[in-house]
């Protein structure tokens, strides 16, 4: 009998559905629910060190918002600083950010970071993470919140 993989409470949390493009995200970069951002054992893998970021430019989030679909609109993303997005980063609604390398060559990496919510208490956070190549490029997002 093959032993069930382990999971974490977030992905636990999710119905079939959900689950199912939650899983997907992972795999779609060679990561399973074992790997998961989200779950507790997987801590020990994440460095807070800003030396292993990948080079993220506006470019790069502007193309990941553009060639997915998605709520923003192109004159929305070309107004950034209007956005809230910019000014809940300004007001420090992101904490701490940690990363974590791997694949072949350590050239893919996740961020991740718990993030205030805009509408509620800031005693309670959010999760949310991002996993792009070294040169930047993103490749998947996902957050805790309801819209994923």
């Amino acid at each position: 009998q093959k032993a069930m993989a382990a999971k974490s409470s977030y992905v636990n949390s999710l119905d079939a559905e959900a689950k199912r493009r939650y899983c997907e995200k992972l795999s779609s970069v060679g990561l399973s629910t074992t790997d998961d951002p989200y779950l507790p054992a997987n801590v020990g893998k994440y460095a807070n060190d800003m030396t292993t970021w990948p080079k993220i430019e506006y470019g790069n989030i502007f193309g990941y918002f553009i060639t997915r679909p998605g709520v923003y609109t192109q004159e929305q993303l070309l107004s950034w600083k209007q956005m809230d997005a910019f000014n809940y980063f300004q007001a420090g609604h992101v904490r701490t950010v940690f990363s974590y390398r791997f694949g072949p060559g350590k050239k893919m990496v996740v961020l991740k970071a718990k993030v205030n919510p805009s509408q509620r208490s800031p005693n309670e956070t959010l999760e949310a993470w991002i996993i792009a190549k070294e040169d930047g490029e993103i490749i998947s997002t996902h957050c805790t919140c309801m819209a994923g």
